[in-house]
């Protein structure tokens, strides 16, 4: 049997034992289980056999025939000498940049963690010799890449720093 309660403004459903299920007052979201003692949850798509699973057993996500998508890649045009081109965590993973002279590309600050687990594809889309110089957080900080005519590198953060991987196109 499932009882429900209010507690600091939260709506909580409880079933004796822990919490299920608890709508927040304000900004808090909703919350499925308590820490360390979960509860599965599934969402149903229109189609059959189509769900999102959360499998708190196994701590897994499971996508069972839903498609994933992603935004389309974004092309970044600069012109001129030097630019700069500040990525925020919000910004779409896939980078195609298209330079007509050197640029500099700021990766988000990892301050707080809240960059954590964040990973960019930035590909040089230029048709000159110019490069792409990545930095960590700001032009002034540690340089993570330096991508090529041709080339793409893939640059991901624990949360602290950046790191990253540089490849040519052959």
């Amino acid at each position: 049997m499932i009882h429900s309660r209010w507690s600091g403004g939260d709506l909580i459903f409880y079933d004796g034992t822990q919490d299920i299920f608890t709508i927040k007052d304000d900004e808090g979201g909703i919350e499925f289980g308590e820490d360390d003692d979960g509860i599965d949850i599934k969402f149903y798509g229109a189609t059959a056999s189509a769900y999102l699973e959360f499998d708190e057993s196994a701590d897994l996500l499971n996508f069972n025939n839903i498609k994933v998508t992603n935004q389309a890649p974004a092309s970044v045009a600069t012109t001129g000498g030097i630019s700069t081109t500040t990525l925020a965590i919000t910004d779409n993973r896939f980078q195609f940049v298209d330079t007509s002279g050197a640029t500099c590309l700021v990766l988000p600050s990892t301050t707080g963690g809240t960059a954590n687990g964040i990973q960019y594809f930035i590909a040089n889309a230029s048709t000159g010799a110019y490069d792409i110089v990545v930095y960590d957080t700001t032009t002034g900080g540690d340089i993570v890449g330096v991508i090529g005519q041709y080339e793409s590198g893939i640059f991901v953060t624990n949360g602290a720093l950046w790191r990253g991987i540089v490849a040519t196109s052959t």
